[in-house]
């Protein structure tokens, strides 16, 4: 009877000594688990923990805006390419896409209804912004500097000054002897008052949408347009323009004369091409008309086949351009025939949606234009 008895104490004995063993094991392996997590936790990579400080919603992106919700392609690419420039990181998760430096975290959604808004303690510190058509890269600038912003929204243009200028040059070390010469420095005057005052430039294309009531414009719209592609206007002669349009973000339109200069000196995605007829910017041609500008007195056809070869070099019907801002009805009706939209020619006053598309009024930036002045034309 003691044997049983001694031999089921030693039996229970090493059942205890068993599950001990195994509980022992048990806690060893969580413990390795729970380590484990840890460590894959702590590399998770960052694209896994990102925590943005800046998040940029943009309703709808459209070649041209039609209602205020909207940020135009143009905009949304020069939005891309100044993160590009400034050496952002981009990291795509989850379908929204992130840039990052040493000072910020952005995060840009398209299209994203319903964003929770410092609702909750995880979005504390968040910044939230949505861009629409009054937004421009000078307002993301302001943004990512911590700086507030004043998008100008509600009230709209009724009309908008359209401003006409010709050659740039540097007084200092240039001669320009005609009375539409402008120096560098003070076109560079005209445009940070424009940039300072966030004046919303236009493109050629916004700007024919507007004139055609298509789409509604902010109050504090200008465009600005240059006429032959002379002096200062091109990287091959002078090259004043377009880094001063690229230094400011400015867009503007040149009207280009394309048998005179090749359209490939000219590019820059703040400056249009538009055409300022092939051959036919000549005076003295005319006995009987105004400086004897020569598509007065040209036949239709000759003008057709003039224009013909301008649009093969712009690739662009949009708008036109009248040399010395002289016109009559038969070269109004080819450019009709042709399909392009709108024209221009002097007038100095705004422009307005009820007036002849086809005879739209600019302001001519002379040498002596002062400061005031400019400011009286664009307000």
């Amino acid at each position: 009877m003691k044997k049983i008895i001694f031999i089921l104490l030693c039996a229970i004995t090493l059942l205890v000594s068993l599950i001990n063993l195994n509980h022992k094991y048990d806690s060893k392996e969580t413990e390795k688990i729970n380590k484990e997590i840890i460590k894959n936790d702590n590399t998770e990579s960052k694209e896994e923990r990102l925590k943005e400080n800046i998040s940029i919603n943009i309703p709808i992106i459209k070649n041209i805006c039609d209602i205020d919700e909207c940020i135009t392609n143009s905009f949304y690419n020069n939005i891309i390419n100044y993160f590009k420039e400034n050496n952002y990181e981009e990291i795509i998760k989850d379908s929204f896409s992130y840039y990052k430096n040493a000072s910020n975290l952005i995060k840009l959604t398209i299209n994203e209804e319903n964003i929770e808004k410092n609702e909750n303690k995880e979005n504390e510190g968040v910044s939230y912004y949505d861009f629409n058509r009054y937004t421009t890269l000078n307002d993301l600038k302001k943004i990512i500097n911590n700086q507030n912003i004043n998008v100008y929204y509600g009230e709209k243009a009724t009309n908008i000054a359209v401003l006409n200028y010709h050659f740039f040059y540097d007084k200092n070390t240039e001669k320009c002897n005609e009375s539409i010469c402008l120096d560098i420095k003070d076109f560079e005057k005209q445009l940070k008052y424009l940039k300072d005052n966030n004046f919303k430039t236009l493109t050629i294309e916004e700007y024919q949408s507007w004139i055609y009531k298509e789409i509604d414009l902010p109050k504090k719209s200008v465009l600005l347009t240059i006429d032959d592609g002379a002096m200062g206007t091109s990287t091959i002669n002078g090259n004043k323009l377009i880094p001063l349009l690229e230094k400011y973000e400015i867009n503007a339109t040149l009207f280009l004369i394309t048998g005179w200069w090749d359209s490939k000196n000219y590019q820059s995605n703040y400056l249009d091409i538009q055409s300022h007829t092939h051959l036919m910017h000549d005076e003295n041609k005319c006995s009987n008309k105004t400086r004897g500008a020569e598509l007065l007195c040209s036949n239709k056809e000759d003008i057709i086949n003039d224009l013909n070869k301008s649009l093969k070099e712009v690739d662009n019907n949009l708008s036109f351009c009248f040399p010395f801002y002289l016109y009559d009805d038969k070269s109004i009706e080819v450019l009709k025939e042709l399909d392009f939209k709108i024209a221009f020619i002097g007038g100095n006053k705004k422009s307005n949606q009820n007036i002849d598309k086809y005879k739209l009024p600019r302001y001519i930036i002379y040498k002596n234009t002062s400061i005031e002045s400019f400011k009286k034309m664009v307000n």
